[in-house]
């Protein structure tokens, strides 16, 4: 993803949507995440204190 990706992604990233919806859109996109990625960085988020996931 390009930085400019990254940033418009950020807040549906980090908000209450599910990691399949997430990662099946990441996947029509042509980005090849599961789930369990997505869910394993919103948990690292958490231990490092963001707490908007």
């Amino acid at each position: 993803m390009s930085t400019e990706e990254r940033e418009v992604f950020r807040p549906v990233l980090l908000g209450p949507s599910p990691a399949e919806w997430l990662a099946d859109l990441l996947r029509t996109a042509g980005h090849d995440v599961s789930a369990s990625t997505i869910r394993t960085y919103r948990r690292s988020l958490r231990r490092e204190g963001v707490t908007s996931v």
